[in-house]
C-alpha cells in the first residue's frame, strides 16, 4: 500500500448518540454522508483499500504530466508554501 493516511476522529455524544466525524485529508467539512458497513471482514476492507490504491495508480498514470503542469503553477502563485487545498498530498 502506499502511503498511510492518518485520520482524526473525534466522538460526540448526543441523547445516548453516538456519532463520529472525520477529518478528511481533502479538507472538506460538509457534503453527502457516506455510509460504510461496520461489520466487513478484515479481508473485504483490506479489497476496497486495494481497489482504491488502483484507482490512485490509474489517476496518476494517466494524469501524470498534467498533475505535474499543475502543481508547478501552483507552487508559482504559491512560492512560501503549498496552498491549503494541495497540503499533504503526496503527488
Amino acid at each position: 500500500m502506499s502511503g498511510a493516511v492518518r485520520h482524526r476522529r473525534h466522538v460526540h455524544l448526543h441523547n445516548y448518540d453516538t456519532t463520529m466525524t472525520f477529518h478528511q485529508p481533502s479538507g472538506i467539512t460538509q457534503g453527502l454522508p457516506l455510509l460504510i458497513d461496520a461489520n466487513w471482514t478484515p479481508a473485504q476492507a483490506w479489497a476496497v483499500i486495494e481497489l482504491l490504491d488502483d484507482l490512485r495508480d490509474r489517476l496518476l498514470a494517466h494524469y501524470q504530466l498534467a498533475l505535474a503542469e499543475w502543481l508547478a503553477e501552483d507552487r508559482q502563485e504559491h512560492p512560501d508554501g503549498p496552498d491549503d487545498d494541495l497540503a499533504g498530498n503526496d503527488f
